[in-house]
Order: structure tokens, then sequence, then C-alpha cells
């Protein structure tokens, strides 16, 4: 529902004639007010606080989605985002009470998420829950570790122009972490919303080269063509790290986070890359329809790259049953003692059920499945009990 709501206001907003920012504006606005599966709690006995913090936000200009949803934003600056779900079940909460950032108040914004936005700040960020139940809870974010910059891209500084059908380099100065794996983003537009997409990691180092082939295989399901530029995008280079808060105390017994730090250029593109939409293939064997999906590179690396297999699950769908009825008609004459002939007729019905042999079908095919794949692929399928 809510992706077919979002979905209506693109159709509605675009004839007549929003412009990119506003338009992700309102659809940013809206997604905050539609209903969800939140429930307010006085305590924090059943909650699960997941989230983090990223330093050096991207330009304000630049307007993407997460910008618009997250407000306050700061070029440079930190973002602290957590978001709380229930640890019983399925669903969100808001805390009846406070959540503090440095003392300051962070900002509800919609299933269970709360935000806070400040200037850049190298010290640790303190954070503090209250309930109203009289329930606390706190801890400590550490600052980012690295300071890199990006100084140029292809050679250029400024006014950055790039085809991306071929290999582009780029220039770090600062703290750059040793033989880590460094994310390289980009923006894009889909049907008039900017997101920043992953393109590829690489090892760090002062130079990062990025294949063209990188820029073909982003992590983004091409929807449609039509609605799909790089005007007016955005590279960058970033870490991820999962880190444990320290400082733990009150109802809370332990605190992990994601701390992201990312450094890049506004650019324009001159040459856009034809996507890799995936390979797909359909057909009948031995009487039974198959589908297969293989996505792009970055969400599925080369299949020569196998090693070992795990099955998550293995499973057949049909119909189960197999359902025959059969009906018999018998007519049976004799004399009446008055004259004359008198006949009955009796309806016979027999029902057969037959069970498909599901089970026993399964244990017969996984054997032969697993043969397949180690055949086709020079890869080990490791037993289920691993």
């Amino acid at each position: 529902m809510r992706k077919l709501f979002v979905a209506f206001l693109f159709v509605f907003c675009t004839q007549i004639g929003f412009t990119q920012k506003p338009f992700t504006k309102l659809i940013a606005k809206v997604a905050k007010l539609i209903p969800t599966n939140t429930q307010t709690t006085t305590t924090l006995n059943d909650v699960v606080i997941t989230g983090g913090m990223e330093s050096n936000l991207p330009p304000a200009e630049l307007g993407t989605m997460s910008q618009a949803f997250f407000p306050g934003w700061k070029t440079g600056g930190d973002l602290v985002a957590f978001m709380f779900t229930k640890k019983s079940g399925a669903g969100f909460y808001k805390i009846d009470g406070t959540f503090m950032v440095d003392g300051k108040p962070a900002e509800y914004l919609t299933i269970g998420n709360y935000s806070y936005i400040s200037e850049a700040n190298s010290a640790p960020k303190k954070i503090e829950l209250s309930t109203s139940s009289g329930e606390k809870a706190s801890f400590t974010l550490q600052p980012s570790k690295y300071n890199f910059k990006v100084i140029s891209i292809n050679g250029q500084k400024d006014n950055i122009s790039l085809d991306l059908t071929k290999d582009v380099v780029i220039e770090l100065s600062g703290t750059v972490p040793p033989n880590a794996l460094l994310k390289v983003s980009i923006a894009i537009n889909q049907v008039s919303i900017k997101s920043i997409y992953d393109v590829c990691y690489l090892r760090s180092g002062t130079t990062l080269t990025i294949p063209a082939a990188a820029f073909r295989n982003i992590n983004l399901v091409q929807e449609n063509e039509a609605v799909f530029n790089y005007k007016k995008s955005f590279l960058a280079v970033g870490i991820e790290s999962i880190e444990n808060a320290t400082d733990v105390s009150g109802s809370l017994s332990s605190v992990k986070y994601t701390h992201v730090y990312s450094d890049g250029k506004l650019i324009s593109v001159s040459n856009e890359p034809k996507l890799n939409p995936g390979i797909r293939a359909q057909g009948t064997e031995a009487k039974m329809n198959y589908e297969l999906f293989k996505p792009s590179a970055f969400l599925s690396r080369p299949l020569s790259q196998i090693k070992n297999v795990g099955v998550v699950s293995f499973s057949m769908r049909g119909t189960t049953y197999k359902e025959v009825t059969q009906t018999s008609n018998t007519t049976k004459s004799k004399m009446n003692p008055f004259g004359g002939v008198s006949s009955s007729t009796s309806v016979t019905t027999i029902t057969v059920t037959k069970e498909f042999p599901w089970e026993t079908l399964l244990e017969k095919l996984y054997p032969q499945f697993v043969a397949v794949i180690e055949s086709e692929f020079g890869a080990k399928v490791l037993p289920i009990e691993k």
C-alpha cells in the first residue's frame, strides 16, 4: 500500500509539473504521514535499537531523498539516526519520553526512527534515553577514525565531467585506512527521485581506479530507462564499520552501531553507461516450467567465482492431489403384480484421491540437484547440517 500510494503521488505530481527537489521533499513528507505498525512505549524492555552515525554529510544542494527525509541537513555535518523495533515481534516503537544527543532532543520521524543532525564535531556523542515511567539509558558514539578527502577525479578538482563508459581514477588525501574496503557510490535520478547507489568496493589506497564495468553493474534495479539519468550527480568514496558503543548504562546492556564516513565531489556525466539488467531464462523442461534470474555483478558475483554453496531452502510448488470422480447408473426391472413392469435406477459415485509423493520426490531430487551444481560450477554444496 505504501509503495502504491507513493507511486500514485509521483504520477500526479509529474503531471502537474513539479520539479525534482520540491517533488522529493513532498514524497519524504508524505512518507512520514503514512500509518505504520508503530506503538508508543514507556519501557525499554522490549526495545531493539539499531542505527548509527554518518560523518561528513554530502552537500545539501545534491537534493537526495535522504536529505529530504532527515530535517536540518548540514553539508559536511554529522547525522545520528536510530530506529526502535520490537524484540517480541514485528513492529516499531516510539518512545514515550525523550531521545537526546549531546543534551539536545532528536526529532521523531516515522516507523520508530529518530534523527539528529549537527555541525561536524570530532568529540564523542552522548545518547540519552528517558521514558515517562522513569527508565533511563545512555551510551556514547565515538567520532570517526578517518578524515580523508577526494581531491580530484580523473585529474579534475572542480567542474568535473566524467565519461562513465571508461575507467575513472579518484585521488585521495588525508587519513586513508590501510588495506580496507572502500565503497564507491554515485547519485542517480529515477522517476525524478535522486538517491545514492553503490558502485563497487575497492581496496584502499591514495589512488583508486574504478573499472568501467563497475558503472555497468551498480546496485540498482533498473525499472525504466526512460526515467533514469545522472543529472547533477555526485561521486563519493566511503568506509563503513560496525562499532560497540561505549559507556553503556541503564536499561540497555550493549549497543552496536554503524559508523559511515565518506567524501566526494559533484559531477556531471558526459556519457552514461548502459546498465547490465541481469540475465533471465525461462522455459519448460520435462513438463515443468522454470524461471531463473541472475542480477548484475554487484548483487551477484560471477558464477565462475563460486567455491562453496549453502542451500537456504529447497522446495517445490504444484497441485498436491488429483481427484477423480466416477459415476455409474444401475437400472433394475421387476414385474408388477397388478400387471406391467416397474423399474428403479440407483446412482453410485466413487471418488478417488491420489496424494502426490512430495517428500519422496524431494529426497530423490535433492541429490540430483547437488550433482548438477557441483558439475556445472565446480563448486562444493555444503551439507545441510552446516
